[in-house]
């Protein structure tokens, strides 16, 4: 059977996922993915790497498991063409049970970033194959921190300006919120849906309006490309540095091939004021 997959981006990382697998939970060093039946994936951001190390850490990583959770680790013996990713990535694959569950997984230590990461799967995954699990680790990638960020998830995808780090985040059902700053900046994307339904008894503006705290004012219709959007931009009081005046804006758009609504706001201060064409290439970002 023919699996579809989507890529999805979050915290550093980005790997590409069968179209069936939903978010269940995220922290900053954790992503909980499931389908139909269950469990599916867990990421665990697992800390330090030393390169040349993982055989110690799958010793360490079996012991804790068993300590910690009873959880029965046993480290698989593979070829060698398996046991590498790129020339920064290492890999360790192994087996694991943990009553009712089981599965396979691998250790990923980043030779660059010297961070290493738990890959688990979960049996109970339809359609869940060898070729499958390996096709999900060998697109697995890490950014190391180098250049600009890249975010994807629930029909939202941003690469946010550098200098910008996650401050804040908020993930519920039908909403899912990123928060960015930067020196005198923030950044704000949003994600809702569906909007189909949302969207069933209020347009565009009435729905932004509920949600965000915008000015009293009508909003510009534009488009980028040919997505139209709904602009705001104003101006207000720095708080709580009254003296400073602080710009604000806020972009919103109705993503129809996603089913989402899709919102980012810009607020900066003092001299650092946003560009305009900033937010308008993020946005552009986001409709593509």
């Amino acid at each position: 059977m023919t699996v579809a997959f989507k890529h999805i981006a979050w915290n550093g990382i980005s790997l590409d996922l069968p179209m069936d697998w939903q978010v269940a939970t995220l922290g900053v060093d954790h992503l909980f993915l499931e389908d139909n039946n269950g469990p599916a994936l867990e990421i665990t951001w697992a800390g330090k790497f030393q390169p040349g190390r993982l055989e110690v850490l799958m010793a360490r990583f079996v012991l804790r498991a068993q300590q910690r959770f009873s959880m029965a680790v046993v480290p698989l013996t593979l070829p060698l063409d398996r046991v590498t990713l790129g020339a920064e990535m290492d890999l360790a694959w192994f087996s694991w049970a943990a009553h009712p569950s089981r599965g396979k997984g691998v250790l990923m230590g980043c030779s660059q970033c010297r961070r290493l990461f738990i890959l688990r799967f979960f049996t109970g995954v339809e359609n869940l194959s060898d070729s499958l699990v390996e096709k999900v680790v060998f697109s697995f990638k890490e950014n190391c921190g180098k250049g600009p960020g890249h975010w994807k998830l629930f029909g939202l995808e941003l690469t946010t300006p550098d200098g910008f780090k996650l401050s804040n985040y908020s993930f519920r059902p039908g909403s899912f919120m990123m928060d960015f700053k930067a020196r005198f900046q923030s950044l704000t994307a949003y994600s809702w849906g569906p909007a189909a339904f949302l969207l069933l008894t209020d347009n565009l503006e009435a729905f932004a309006r509920k949600r965000v705290d915008l000015p009293d004012i009508a909003p510009r219709e534009e488009r980028c490309d040919h997505d139209p959007f709904l602009a705001w931009d104003w101006e207000g009081v720095a708080w709580p540095l009254v003296f400073l005046r602080q710009r604000q804006a806020f972009r919103v758009h109705h993503n129809r091939r996603n089913n989402r609504i899709i919102g980012l706001r810009s607020r900066s201060r003092g001299r650092y004021g946003a560009v305009p064409w900033n937010l308008e290439r993020l946005m552009k970002g986001c409709l593509d």
